[in-house]
């Protein structure tokens, strides 16, 4: 517990300074703004039906992006420090993998919310605030679930761009599978759309 508290301290206040930061802020208002105008209010019609799911996917999709990079380029940078400390016997794997999940958690969550408290209504998906509270929660799951991978991904390899290239390649793939883009999947590969992030939030908030 005292290994977990003081970590979890060091990596909110890391990352604390690291994604919440002025330049983010206006991006995300900036993105949603965007988004909001694109989509703007929409008529609750058959015609606009394929307009409220490309703007579902577009925000899943950007959100799992922004997370899975964020992730991968954040364990990178942090290796030589963690291998010393952890060869001096400062703490446990345990304690540090704990720590720095729960805290990246809050910060990652923030500015997506911050993007969809603008561009939802904006765009007049839904009037309803329950359908507002549940679209941004799918959105949230995907952002840590793509956290997750980034941090898979970042942790399990030593060269930042060979972990850039497979991370490209890997989250492209994912994306596709999605159900968006291809509906009929071949059935010798429909296994890996089980594997999507962007599947899951996509469906969700149909």
């Amino acid at each position: 517990p005292a290994q977990f508290g003081i970590l979890f301290h060091r990596s909110l206040k890391n990352s604390r300074s690291a994604i919440i930061t002025p330049l983010n802020l206006v991006k995300s208002a900036a993105i949603g703004v965007i988004a909001g105008l694109l989509w703007f209010q929409l008529d609750n019609t058959e015609r606009t039906v394929m307009d409220r799911s490309s703007y579902f996917f577009f925000t899943m999709t950007y959100w799992v992006f922004d997370s899975m990079f964020g992730a991968l380029m954040a364990f990178p940078s942090e290796r030589t420090v963690i291998l010393k400390e952890r060869a001096s016997g400062a703490y446990r794997l345990s304690a540090y993998f704990m720590a720095k999940t729960m805290s990246e958690a809050p910060t990652r969550v923030l500015l997506p919310l911050f993007y969809m408290t603008i561009s939802f209504w904006m765009s007049g998906i839904n009037p309803r605030f329950l359908i507002f509270i549940s679209s941004t929660f799918c959105c949230l799951l995907s952002v840590l679930a793509g956290e997750a991978i980034g941090l898979l991904i970042g942790a399990s390899m030593y060269d930042f761009q060979r972990a850039l290239t497979v991370m490209t390649v890997f989250s492209l793939a994912l994306m596709l599978l999605g159900g968006f883009f291809v509906d009929n999947v071949p059935a010798f590969i429909s296994w890996a759309k089980f594997l999507s992030p962007f599947k899951y939030a996509y469906d969700a908030s149909q």
